[in-house]
Formats: structure tokens, C-alpha cells, sequence
């Protein structure tokens, strides 16, 4: 079954992780700033600096490529929440900082992750998709909402038997600034 689903696997994409992860960061600091209208544009200036400046100082961490990715990211996130905090309570600025990373990438993520890890899924949806369509037996959205129901009870009962065997998947930071 193929399930490149956005053509990435032909000769036409080459990866190049420099620029997605800096898409990324730059997708989280626009989120930042279209979540913060009232934030001076010289803040998110004075935070890509702040990151460009702790990615130099921490080059020591990088140990191979994608460490050099994971930790942009990282940084981007302790350089946001540095500056956001004197502005915002704990709370506000970690949700605004969750908000910012996941939400502009989390349908995509999580439409072709499932994609990856559940063709087989992904194949009954198809077939049930377009059999109520042909046969008009039954309507295409009650199936749709089945299979939706059907994922998150399968989500659900996969995020349990995750809680019980990494409790760091599930880790929370503590309370301190």
C-alpha cells in the first residue's frame, strides 16, 4: 500500500532538515507573535538573535545532524518562553508555547503519522468511503463518524498502554519559573 500521501518519496523532494527545522522556528515564532498582537515586533526579533546566539554557544551538544535540528527547536522554546514570561503567568505562556510548536504542523503530523503507522486503516477507510458513496447505502458521513469514534477509542486505548510503560512520554514540568 503506498502511503506517501503527499508525493514526498519521488525524485522531484530532496530533504533538507536545515530548512524544514528552520520553518519550523519560523512558524513558531509568527504563532507567537499572531497569538500576541499587542507583543512589539522587536521582541521577536530580539528572540530569532537570542536563538542564533544560544544555537552558536551550544554547538558543543551537537553530536550528529539531527541533534542539530532537535536542539533549534529546543532552544527556540526556552529562548520564547525567557522572553514571554516576564509578560505572561507560567501557565499562559506555556500553553501559548505548546499552542505555537503543534498547532501550526499538528493535522499534517497527525493525519500522515496515522497514514505511516495504520494503512491498513487507512485502506478500510478508503474502501468504506467509496463503497457508501457508489452504493449510496449509507451515508458517507455516519461512516466517517464510525471510523472517527472507532480512532479515538483506538487512540485512547494506545495512550493508556503508553502511560503504563514510559512515564516520560507523559512528563510534566514542575512548578518552578
Amino acid at each position: 500500500m503506498h502511503t506517501d500521501q503527499f508525493g514526498l518519496a519521488g525524485d522531484d523532494y530532496t530533504p533538507d532538515p536545515e530548512n524544514d527545522s528552520m520553518a519550523i522556528v519560523d512558524g513558531f515564532f509568527d504563532h507567537i507573535a499572531a497569538g500576541l498582537p499587542d507583543l512589539p515586533d522587536s521582541l521577536i526579533v530580539e528572540m530569532r538573535t537570542r536563538l542564533m546566539e544560544l544555537e552558536a554557544a551550544n554547538a558543543d551538544r551537537v553530536v550528529d545532524e539531527p541533534a542539530r535540528y532537535n536542539l533549534r527547536m529546543t532552544l527556540a522554546l526556552v529562548v520564547a518562553y525567557r522572553a514571554l514570561r516576564p509578560r505572561l503567568d507560567r501557565d499562559e505562556a506555556i500553553a501559548l508555547l505548546r499552542a505555537a510548536f503543534v498547532e501550526p504542523l499538528g493535522d499534517i503530523v497527525r493525519e500522515s503519522t496515522l497514514a505511516m503507522l495504520d494503512p491498513v486503516v487507512l485502506s478500510v477507510r478508503v474502501t468504506r468511503h467509496v463503497f457508501f458513496t457508489l452504493t449510496g447505502s449509507k451515508s458517507p458521513a455516519r461512516s466517517s463518524d464510525l471510523l472517527a469514534t472507532q480512532d479515538r477509542q483506538r487512540r485512547h486505548a494506545h495512550s493508556r498502554e503508553l502511560r503504563g510503560s514510559s512515564p516520560m512520554i507523559f512528563f510534566r514540568p514542575h512548578a518552578e519559573n
